[in-house]
């Protein structure tokens, strides 16, 4: 009896790695990125299987283009890889290590950790919380421009650094937006608050000699791991969850801690469909301020789109960002905007002659609007979609069209 498919689970970016392994198998691997080729092809089979496992399913229940990537990928011998051995400019210049990039990360989740862990509360704590989360803001951003002078003088992208690099300077950009960071301190606060309480902890499935817990967040493949190091524990959560509800924080540091499944893992799975989630790892997809440009579509242009919402409706006021096609098949995920790389994503899932037009006007209108606004403040609290920005987005002149047919669209959409 054949094996059913999960409904609703997506795993992006399998069949997007797949090509790019195929590609570099018919050029060739160089021979100095052997290595940092079996890690992606190893890391990427390793994330696959661990978010299968984590929704207690098995890889064959994926859509069965995920499912016939991972095969591939699976398949591969990496012992046995066709090496490119020439020794031209283009190969040289890939070998570029950037020096520090993950030791400046581990020194601002170290900084982060000390100020979430302070448990003061009166105005004198706070100012100088304050002062200091303004400082590392400056801090972060100028380590980014660093990174980026260094990739830019080397002529390459983030792409061609090594996974933890690139992983770690995402992660950087990410946190350069003041809004992001304070997000993620509030998150921390939280996860420390319940690791404080006695509830989650009624079955220790810690080794009781453990005397300090680390809690961090991070861009990560999988959803979250812990590591016993000597007398403490070191946990790594998906940057994903920065900035979700405190009883989804409650189900993590439960789940973690106590090494329980039933309710709290059922809604640490629901959360990471939900589109807060979603919209942050597709931030953190975004690689660099360099990223170039591809806004020609098989059947839509990005540019046109653009030209045609600022015109009706800002007045042909707001400078262009830059636009690309998210070239992974999405489902909830459409549209997005990048403030720190000035970044307009559209889903290729839109490229559609069966889309309608005022449907991409929509999703550009939308995320124009994010980029106009930005994130707004409400009662201590950041919002991406504030009060303000859903009676802006309900101007457009569609909107009730657009909105039921991406509802229709998405839903029967498969790939």
């Amino acid at each position: 009896m054949p094996m059913k498919r999960k409904p609703g689970l997506r795993i992006t970016g399998v069949v997007s790695a797949m090509n790019r392994v195929r590609q570099g198998l018919s050029l060739g691997i160089p021979a100095s990125e052997v290595d940092s080729f079996r890690h992606f092809v190893r890391e990427t089979i390793e994330t696959v299987e661990s978010i299968c496992y984590e929704h207690r399913i098995t890889p064959a229940q994926l859509p069965a283009p995920t499912y016939r990537a991972y095969q591939f990928l699976k398949s591969l011998h990496l012992e046995e890889l066709p090496i490119n051995q020439k020794t031209g400019a283009a190969t040289q210049r890939t070998k570029v290590r950037i020096k520090n990039v993950v030791a400046a990360c581990n020194s601002f989740q170290t900084e982060l950790n000390q100020l979430a862990n302070h448990t003061q509360s009166n105005v004198k704590s706070a100012k100088h919380e304050k002062s200091k989360v303004k400082d590392m803001v400056k801090r972060i951003q100028a380590t980014t421009v660093d990174i980026e002078s260094a990739l830019n003088k080397s002529g390459i992208s983030p792409d061609r650094l090594p996974v933890q690099s690139r992983r770690a300077y995402q992660w950087l950009i990410f946190l350069s937006e003041p809004s992001n960071l304070a997000t993620h301190l509030e998150t921390l606060k939280l996860a420390y608050q319940e690791i404080r309480k006695p509830n989650c902890r009624k079955k220790p499935a810690l080794d009781p000699r453990i005397t300090r817990i680390e809690f961090n967040l991070f861009s990560t493949p999988f959803l979250y791991r812990a590591r016993k190091d000597k007398d403490s524990y070191r946990i790594v959560v998906n940057q994903g969850f920065c900035g979700a509800p405190p009883d989804v924080i409650h189900a993590l540091v439960c789940t973690i801690l106590t090494r329980s499944k039933g309710k709290h893992l059922q809604r640490i799975r629901d959360y990471t469909n939900e589109e807060r989630f979603q919209k942050i790892s597709s931030a953190l997809s975004l690689k660099s301020p360099g990223l170039q440009e591809n806004p020609a579509g098989q059947h839509y242009d990005l540019v046109e789109i653009f030209n045609r919402v600022n015109e009706e409706y800002y007045s042909g006021d707001i400078e262009r960002p830059i636009l690309i096609w998210n070239r992974t098949i999405t489902h909830r995920k459409l549209g997005h905007y990048q403030p720190s790389t000035d970044t307009v994503m559209i889903s290729i899932t839109l490229d559609n002659p069966g889309v309608p037009s005022f449907v991409l006007d929509y999703v550009m209108y939308h995320e124009l609007l994010h980029k106009l606004i930005g994130v707004q403040e409400v009662d201590g609290r950041h919002y991406a979609h504030s009060p303000s920005f859903k009676i802006e987005e309900r101007k457009f002149r569609h909107y009730a069209e657009a909105k039921d047919f991406l509802k229709n669209y998405v839903a029967r959409f498969t790939l």
